[in-house]
C-alpha cells in the first residue's frame, strides 16, 4: 500500500473522496491521515458544510496589490459543481424567430407536449454563442422585484422596457413603480438610457446613498449625462446587452449548473444556475444608473432561457448561507430576511420596432469622445480570420488612435492602433501562435477581454465580446510581425518586471500552492521592487475562465513585515500556526510568517478554500 498522503496531497484527495471519484485504496490511505490530522479534518468538515450551503463552483476576483502603478484587476468566486446532464443539442434560433412564442406573454412554446432532453452546460454555452450571431432587433418588458434596498422599504417593484436593434444600439426605459413609506424624502429611482453607435445618454436620479435616507432624497432632481462622438463599443460609457443573450454570464462561464427543464409563465425554459459572481452583468443589465442594492459573489443566480432562443425568460438572485456572505452583509447593512432578494421576469415581447427612437437628447453635460468615422481602416492590418464578423465601422480619436470594428448580432470586435506603442498590461498573459507574440488581458469592469500585440512602434489591441479562443484566432491572422514587449518597466525608483511562473521562482521567499482549486495554474507573475523590498504577486486563472473576476492572485512581499492597523473588520484564522486576518468585504486573507507577507485575494470563494490554499502554500 503506498504511504499515507501529506496535507497538500490530501485536500485535493478530499474533493474527490466528497465527489465519489476516489478509488477504495485511496480513500482508506485518506482516512487514517483523517484520522491523525485535525487540520484536513476541518477542512474536510468545511467544505461539507460549504457544499451544503451553496451549489456554485471556481471563481474569483482580484485588486492589484502592486502599487499604484500596477492597475487593479478584479477576480473571485469558488464551489462544487453538481454534475450534469448530458444528452441532444437544442436549437438554436433567431430571437426574432420566437416572436410566435412570445408575441402574447404566457402562451406555451409550439410543439410537443413531451419535454425535450435538457442539454449540457457546455452545450447551452455555445447555443447561445451561435445564436448571439444571429439575433435580431426585438422590443421586450420585463417585472422586476427587489428585497433588500432599504430596512424601511420592504420591497420595491420595476418595469423595464428595453429596445434592440445592434450592439450599440439599445434603449433602456426602468419606471419605479414602488409604494414607499409615508414620509418626504424617497427619490423615485427612474432610469432612461440611449446608444446610437456614436452617442451615449443617461438619465437618473440624483445620487443619494441608502443609508442617508428618507432625509437625503428631500433634494429630488436628475442627473443626465452624454458622450458624442463616442467610439464603437466604448466600455467606459456601457451598454446592457447581457439580458439579450446571457452571453457573459452563461455563455463563457464554466460554473453553469443546469437545473432542469421548468416552465415560466406557462413556457417550457431551460432552468441554470451559476454564482453571482459570474452573472453580475446580466444583473447589471436591469440596475442600470439610479440607486440598486449590491449582492454579494456567493449570492446564486438563477436563470431560465428559452429552449429554442437563449433569451431569458427570468431571473433570480438568491442570499447565499455562507459565514462570508454573513459577514458581508453585516458589515454592508443588508438585513437580509427573505432569501429571494431580486426577481426580474419577462412579460412582454416583440420584433416590431416601429416608432422607437434612439436618438441621444442633450444634456447639461456633455462629453466629447473624440471619434471621427473615417476610412482608416485601409492603412490598417485587416485580420485574415473574423469569425464570420462583418466590417462595421473605422475612424480616428482625437488622439491619433484609429479603429476598425467587426460586428455580428451581438457579436462584436474592436481593433484599435495606437502610435508610438503603448505599454501593456502588466499582469496579461503571454501567449505565442505562429511566431506572432501576444499577450492575453481578461475582462474588466471597464473592457471586454483583450488580446494586445507589439508591431514595431505601435500597439494593436483587440477587444471583443467572442470567446477568447476565437479572439486567439483572430489575433493569430493578422498580417503583421510581432515583437515582445518589454518585460521591465522603470518608475522613478520603482522597477516593474512582468513574466511568466519562472519569475516568481528568482524570488526566495516566494512559495506556490502546492494546492489549487481543479485547472488553476499560475498564468503571470508581477514583481515589483524598490528600495524597500519587491513584492510579486502570481496570478493563477483557468484556461477557459475569460473574465478578469475569476482569477485568483497570491501575492508575496519581504518590503511589509508586519500587518498594519486599520478600521476594516476583520476575522482572526490560523494560517500553520501564525495568525492571519480576513477580510470578509474584499475576500482577502493576510498573514505575515518569517518576516514575510502574505496574501490571497480571492473575492467569492469561502474562507475554507482560501485557507487551504494558505496553507499549502
Amino acid at each position: 500500500m503506498k504511504p499515507e498522503p501529506v496535507c497538500a496531497e490530501a485536500r485535493p484527495e478530499i474533493s474527490a473522496l466528497l465527489d465519489g471519484e476516489l478509488d477504495p485504496e485511496a480513500s482508506e490511505r485518506l482516512g487514517s491521515h483523517l484520522e491523525r490530522c485535525a487540520s484536513c479534518s476541518i477542512y474536510k468538515a468545511r467544505i461539507e458544510k460549504a457544499r451544503s450551503a451553496v451549489r456554485l463552483e471556481l471563481v474569483e476576483s482580484v485588486p492589484d496589490m502592486a502599487d499604484e502603478i500596477i492597475e487593479s484587476v478584479s477576480a473571485r468566486g469558488p464551489s462544487e459543481r453538481r454534475k450534469q446532464v448530458r444528452t441532444e443539442n437544442l436549437q438554436v434560433g433567431l430571437v426574432a424567430a420566437v416572436v410566435a412564442a412570445l408575441l402574447i406573454v404566457g402562451s406555451s412554446l409550439p410543439g410537443s407536449d413531451r419535454p425535450p432532453a435538457v442539454a449540457s452546460a457546455n452545450e447551452i454555452g455555445r447555443d447561445i454563442r451561435a445564436a448571439a450571431g444571429a439575433i435580431g432587433p426585438y422590443r421586450a418588458g420585463y417585472e422586476i422585484v427587489e428585497r433588500g434596498w432599504h430596512p424601511l422599504v420592504r420591497e420595491r417593484n420595476f418595469h423595464a422596457e428595453v429596445a434592440y436593434a445592434a450592439p450599440d444600439l439599445v434603449r433602456l426605459v426602468i419606471r419605479d413603480l414602488t409604494a414607499y413609506p409615508e414620509r418626504e424624502g424617497w427619490p423615485v429611482n427612474d432610469v432612461e438610457l440611449v446608444a446610437n453607435g456614436s452617442g451615449w445618454w443617461l438619465r437618473e436620479p440624483l445620487d443619494c446613498p441608502p443609508a442617508a435616507l428618507p432625509g437625503c432624497g428631500r433634494t429630488k432632481g436628475w442627473s443626465e449625462r452624454a458622450v458624442m462622438r463616442r467610439p464603437p463599443f466604448d466600455g467606459s460609457t456601457p451598454v446592457p446587452t447581457d439580458m439579450i443573450l446571457p452571453l457573459e454570464s452563461v455563455a463563457n462561464s464554466d460554473a453553469v449548473v443546469v437545473e432542469g427543464r421548468e416552465r415560466v409563465r406557462d413556457r417550457e425554459a431551460v432552468h441554470v444556475s451559476v454564482p453571482y459572481l459570474h452573472a453580475q452583468r446580466l444583473i447589471a443589465s436591469l440596475q442600470f444608473g439610479g440607486s440598486w442594492r449590491a449582492f454579494h459573489p456567493l449570492d446564486r443566480v438563477d436563470i431560465w432561457l428559452d429552449p429554442k432562443t437563449s433569451f431569458p425568460l427570468r431571473f433570480t438572485v438568491t442570499r447565499g448561507d455562507s459565514p462570508e456572505r454573513a459577514a458581508w452583509a453585516r458589515d454592508s447593512g443588508y438585513r437580509d430576511v427573505r432569501s429571494l432578494l431580486y426577481d426580474a421576469t419577462l412579460t412582454s415581447f416583440r420584433s416590431d420596432l416601429e416608432g422607437e427612437s434612439f436618438r441621444v437628447p442633450p444634456a447639461a453635460v456633455t462629453r466629447d469622445g473624440g471619434f471621427r468615422r473615417t476610412d482608416a481602416i485601409e492603412d490598417m492590418p485587416v485580420p485574415r480570420e473574423l469569425a464570420g464578423l462583418s466590417f462595421y465601422t473605422s475612424g480616428v480619436t482625437k488622439t491619433g488612435q484609429r479603429i476598425a470594428a467587426w460586428a455580428r448580432g451581438m457579436q462584436w470586435l474592436k481593433m484599435s492602433i495606437t502610435r508610438p506603442a503603448s505599454s501593456l498590461s502588466v499582469s496579461s498573459e503571454s501567449i505565442t501562435v505562429g511566431g506572432k507574440v501576444m499577450y492575453y488581458r481578461p475582462a474588466s469592469s471597464t473592457s471586454a477581454r483583450q488580446m494586445e500585440l507589439r508591431w514595431g512602434n505601435a500597439t494593436i489591441v483587440l477587444e471583443s465580446n467572442l470567446e477568447r479562443a476565437s479572439l486567439v484566432r483572430i489575433a493569430a491572422s493578422l498580417p503583421v510581425q510581432t515583437s515582445p514587449a518589454p518585460r521591465t518597466i522603470q518608475s522613478g525608483e520603482r522597477r516593474i518586471e512582468r513574466g511568466g511562473p519562472e519569475l516568481a521562482v528568482r524570488y526566495k521567499f516566494v512559495s506556490s500552492p502546492a494546492w489549487l482549486p481543479a485547472g488553476y495554474e499560475a498564468r503571470a507573475v508581477v514583481a515589483s521592487s524598490s528600495s524597500s523590498g519587491t513584492t510579486v504577486s502570481v496570478y493563477h486563472r483557468r484556461s477557459q475562465i475569460l473574465d478578469g473576476s475569476t482569477e485568483i492572485r497570491v501575492t508575496h512581499s519581504d518590503a511589509v513585515k508586519r500587518l498594519w492597523p486599520s478600521s476594516e473588520r476583520y476575522e482572526a484564522v490560523r494560517v500553520r500556526g501564525s495568525w492571519a486576518r480576513f477580510s470578509a468585504g474584499r475576500t482577502e486573507l493576510e498573514w505575515v510568517e518569517d518576516g514575510t507577507y502574505h496574501a490571497i485575494s480571492a473575492p467569492g470563494f469561502d474562507l475554507a478554500t482560501i485557507v487551504a490554499i494558505a496553507e499549502s502554500t
